[in-house]
This record gives C-alpha cells, sequence and structure tokens, in this order.
C-alpha cells in the first residue's frame, strides 16, 4: 500500500486516515466504551452516578453485549471482510454511517427513560443491521464468494444479536428484568460460539504460520476440526435449552451436561495447538489464554446447572464475558496495533500488560464465587483492573488508528506451509 502523502506534517489528512480501515473507528470506540461501561457501573454507581434504562445491571449486561462486543465484532469482521471476499477495504460513507449509528444507540440507551419503546428498538437495531447488509453485501460481489461463507454466518450471527437486543429491551421495559437478563446470559453463550467458530480456526492458523516462520519444524499445529465442530452444536444445543428456559432439575442437569462435553471438546482441541510453545510469542499469548476462558467458562455454567449452589449463574456468565470474550477481543484486536519487523508482528507493552490486566481481573471476578465474604472488594478489584487493562491497552492501541493503514491489518507475513502440516498454511485473513 503507498504511503499517504506527509502523514505528519498534514493533521488534516493524518486525522482524515482515521476512516481509511474499519478497525481503527469501531475499535476506538469499543475499546473507550469498555472502561465507560465499568468505570460507569459497578464504580459510578457508588459516587450517585444516574442511571441508564432504570437498572445498572441491566444497562451494563445491554452495553457490554450490543455496545462493546458488537462494536469489536463488526470491526474484526469488516475488516477481515477483504480477504474474505477480495473486496476494497470499507471506508467513507458506509463506515461513517456505521459509526454514526453506533454512538446513536447509546445515546439513546442513556435517554432511554424518555423514548418510546419503537423508537429505542429501531436506533438501536440499525447498527446490527446496517452491518449485515454490509456483509451481505460484499459476499455477492467478492471475487471469493464460492469459497468463502464466513461473511454470511457472521452476518447470521449479527442478526441475531439485533433479534437478542430487541427481546432484551421488550424485556426490560415491560417490567420483567429477569427475562432481560436471561436474554444477556444467553447472549454471552452465543458470543462464546461465535469465538469458537472463528477463533477455534484462526487461532491454530496463526500459531502455525508462526511456527513455520520461527523455523520450528519438529512440532506442527494438530488440527482438530470434529472436537471444534462438536463444541459449537454442544453450546448451539445448551443455548437453545437455556433459550427455551425449561427449567426442571433434570433438564438444568442436561444442559449442564452438554456444556461439560463442549468444554472437554475444546480443550482436546486446544492441546494440538501447541499451546505451551505457542505462550513463547506475546500475541500468541493473548490468543490462547484468551480462549483458554471459553472451556474453563463452560464448565463454570456447567457446574452451576448440575450440581446447584457450587457456583452462582453469574460468577460462571463473568468468566465467559471478561475472560473468554474481552480477553479474545483484545487479543485479535492487539495484532492490528503491533510493530511490523521482517513481516513478523511483535506485540508492545501495552498489548501484553493489557491482556495480563484482563486476565487478572477474570480471576478476581470469578474468586467471588468462592469467597462471597470479601464479595464487594472482589468485584470492585476486578472492575478496577478492567479498566486499568483496557486504558493501557488503548494507550498502544492509539498511535495505530492514523496514518498509512498496513495491510494485512491482523496477520503478518504468511510463511509455506510443510506437507504434513494439517492446517496448510491457511491464515484467516
Amino acid at each position: 500500500m503507498n504511503p499517504l502523502p506527509h502523514p505528519v506534517r498534514d493533521p488534516a489528512r493524518r486525522l482524515a486516515s482515521l476512516w481509511d480501515s474499519p478497525h481503527r473507528p469501531l475499535f476506538l470506540m469499543s475499546f473507550s466504551y469498555a472502561v465507560l461501561i465499568i468505570a460507569w457501573w459497578p464504580l459510578g454507581i457508588g459516587f450517585g452516578v444516574p442511571t441508564p434504562l432504570a437498572d445498572p445491571v441491566l444497562w451494563h449486561v445491554h452495553e457490554l453485549l450490543f455496545g462493546f462486543a458488537l462494536a469489536a465484532a463488526g470491526g474484526y469482521g469488516l475488516t477481515a471482510l477483504s480477504g474474505w471476499t477480495g473486496t476494497a477495504p470499507l471506508r467513507g460513507v458506509w463506515l461513517k454511517s456505521l459509526a454514526m449509528s453506533w454512538l446513536a444507540a447509546r445515546g439513546a440507551i442513556l435517554a432511554s427513560n424518555g423514548l418510546p419503546l419503537a423508537g429505542l428498538i429501531l436506533i438501536n437495531a440499525a447498527f446490527g443491521l446496517l452491518l449485515a447488509v454490509i456483509l451481505f453485501r460484499a459476499w455477492r460481489v467478492g471475487p471469493f464468494r464460492p469459497r468463502r461463507k464466513a461473511p454470511v454466518f457472521l452476518a447470521l450471527a449479527i442478526l441475531g444479536s439485533v433479534a437478542g437486543q430487541t427481546a432484551f429491551l421488550i424485556a426490560a421495559r415491560s417490567g420483567h428484568p429477569d427475562i432481560a437478563l436471561a436474554v444477556g446470559r444467553a447472549g454471552v453463550l452465543a458470543f462464546a460460539g461465535l469465538i469458537i467458530a472463528i477463533g477455534g480456526r484462526a487461532i491454530p492458523a496463526f500459531i502455525g504460520n508462526w511456527l513455520r516462520s520461527v523455523g520450528d519444524g519438529r512440532r506442527h499445529v494438530i488440527d482438530r476440526p470434529r472436537a471444534r465442530i462438536l463444541a459449537l452444536g454442544l453450546v448451539g444445543m445448551a443455548l437453545l435449552g437455556t433459550t427455551l428456559d425449561l427449567r426442571n432439575p433434570g433438564f438444568d442437569r442436561l444442559i449442564g451436561a452438554t456444556l461439560l462435553g463442549a468444554a472437554l471438546s475444546l480443550v482436546w482441541a486446544i492441546i494440538g495447538w501447541r499451546p505451551v510453545v505457542a505462550c513463547r510469542n506475546p500475541l500468541l499469548a493473548g490468543l490462547v489464554l484468551g480462549f483458554l476462558w471459553v472451556p474453563i467458562g463452560l464448565l463454570a455454567v456447567a457446574a452451576h446447572w448440575i450440581w446447584p449452589g457450587v457456583i452462582p449463574l453469574g460468577d460462571a456468565v463473568h468468566t465467559l464475558s471478561i475472560g473468554a470474550m474481552a480477553g479474545l477481543i483484545m487479543a485479535i484486536a492487539g495484532r492490528a496495533s503491533a510493530r511490523r519487523v521482517d513481516g513478523a508482528l511483535v506485540a508492545g507493552r501495552g498489548f501484553t500488560c493489557g491482556i495480563g490486566l484482563i486476565w487478572l481481573a477474570t480471576v478476581s471476578r470469578l474468586a467471588v464465587a468462592f469467597f462471597p465474604a470479601f464479595g464487594s472488594e472482589l468485584v470492585h478489584g476486578a472492575a478496577g483492573l478492567w479498566c486499568l487493562g483496557w486504558l493501557v491497552f488503548l494507550v498502544g492501541f492509539a498511535p495505530s488508528v492514523l496514518g498509512p493503514a498496513i495491510r494485512p491489518v491482523l496477520s503478518g507475513a504468511r510463511h509455506p506451509a510443510d506437507p504434513s502440516d494439517p492446517l496448510g498454511g491457511g491464515q484467516p485473513e
């Protein structure tokens, strides 16, 4: 890609380069909002900060899923879209419209008590609907359409999030917070499924490429797609069960057993990735350690359903939302801000510190289940670690959103595959 003319001397052109790649505005908004969500609740509520949606917990859940996570998913999907379909990167009016629709949704939630329900739903659905349209459109016109179904899969997932968000808002505004929270928990489980589908394929590809780059011919990544597909199917079954909300003890244990099977399948898949060796590379360590929270979180949720009282459901779900969802978002996005050294991606200190702090935040939040006497201290400690982690990460990430866009955004130089490598040198972007 040709460098922008005078990127430092021309501040206006440098600022305009924010819109040269979809990951720049969407990631920046998502990560900044990650700090605000937790700084507002639970940290800010103690100082009398006003509560949107008439309930701080509902606002917290809604914005974590449909504000922070959805913007990050959109940033990833639109950035990878060029590699998936062979189309030009999204920029200009379409990208600015997406950003404005996301900001309008955040404003609508803050003013939700003064808006009619229909207007609130429409404003909040606009970002997801527009994102799905862009993904479908690129898939239809891209030259790689017959081989790449990822945009369709992601677009359908985005439409599912729009339906879930609509159900959440209806339940929240009609005085059924229990139903809204159930929708939120289902959303976290659905995001875990998205991580399995996309991350479970991308991470071993990244590891395999790195092993070839360092000339480690003794170790090959062993891809186990059947284990990944089985885990995804079991999570889908559990998601269906929780959505139907069939609340008898026998069915609860069946959901737990299903999630237990999914967790064990993922552990078997991860073992084949050479995770210990991969953790020598900080960027890969972030991916592996973030993905590891998926089976841990599924085990925690399974334990709640199989042995009621062992771990509260809220604590178990936070393991998936903080550790898996936020951890993987940070780990993948960190590749966009990594330095390029001879074609290889090199992690910065902001990335390494941010990943470590998010891991500590997850451990602190999970500890609430086992040390309830210190629950308040642990929750506030986890919130503080979360905010600090994202702030540190943002400091390292912010310089990459201006100036010439380096592509591919999320991948380094590709290295020839060994014929015996089951992954065949595949890269997600």
